[in-house]
């Protein structure tokens, strides 16, 4: 496949960042891809939740060959998975199974607190639709957003909507890395609580302020490094594992 050709499933808000990179263009061989028992086979979370029908929608970060001084490293390979992804065309076929894990939604009334980074986005929202759209639930649900940029934020309309309209969820948005761009329109340069690391954020935020957080549950989902500084925090706030329900891309 040639890159190219995912201009046509592109905002065009993004062509900026591809064109700099020369990452359009690229020559992607799928023709050699291992089937039967060594097939290659990824884990990816539904970002969709059951009211929304077949409809099936996931959040999947491209896997680029790492950059050496500022260009792609020719001798790598694109990530297998994430790249054929983003090759599919209206029309094409793909085999999916599942689901699989124990990222489940744990009844009863306890406080619900999601702690997500990146492409986490997905289990996020499934979980959050299903809870305030179809459940109606009334726990307290809080919702901890990090991206590097404001490009990389996702669903946020979506959450300040259900912000408005269910009043014991709440949404905060936190930048790692936030671009010359986002300054300029406003967004804090020095906010702990705005522009942070996620967790970092969530502790001045929130956790600090809690009485009692071991009661509460804890959603965990993002990048390896996300993942391990949130549970390095719960657990030296003393947050017992069985309060944690982790997704971990399934790594």
């Amino acid at each position: 496949t040639d890159s190219s050709t995912w201009k046509s499933t592109m905002e065009p808000k993004y062509f900026p960042d591809w064109e700099k990179f020369n990452l359009l263009g690229r020559q992607i061989d799928f023709s050699d891809l291992p089937t039967g028992a060594d097939e290659t086979i990824r884990a990816y979370s539904l970002a969709s939740y059951p009211a929304e029908g077949r409809k099936l929608m996931f959040n999947i970060r491209i896997a680029t060959p790492p950059f050496v001084a500022g260009k792609i490293d020719e001798t790598l390979p694109w990530g297998i998975c994430s790249a054929y992804t983003f090759a599919l065309v209206p029309g094409d076929k793909v085999r999916l199974s599942g689901p699989y894990g124990e990222s489940f939604m744990i009844p009863g009334d306890q406080e619900l607190i999601f702690l997500i980074g990146g492409a986490g986005s997905s289990f996020g929202r499934s979980h959050i639709l299903q809870l305030l759209r179809t459940e109606k639930t009334k726990r307290k649900v809080t919702l901890w957003y990090g991206a590097r940029s404001l490009k990389e934020n996702i669903y946020e309309e979506e959450y300040r909507q259900l912000e408005k309209e269910f009043p014991n969820f709440k949404y905060h948005l936190v930048l790692s890395e936030p671009l010359p761009e986002d300054l300029s329109e406003g967004w804090p340069a020095k906010d702990p609580l705005r522009t942070n690391f996620l967790f970092k954020a969530f502790d001045l935020g929130q956790l600090k302020q809690m009485d009692a957080p071991e009661e509460a549950l804890f959603y965990v989902c993002g990048p390896p490094m996300h993942n391990k500084s949130v549970l390095k925090l719960l657990d030296d706030y003393g947050i017992p594992r069985e309060s944690i329900v982790l997704d971990d891309f399934g790594s």
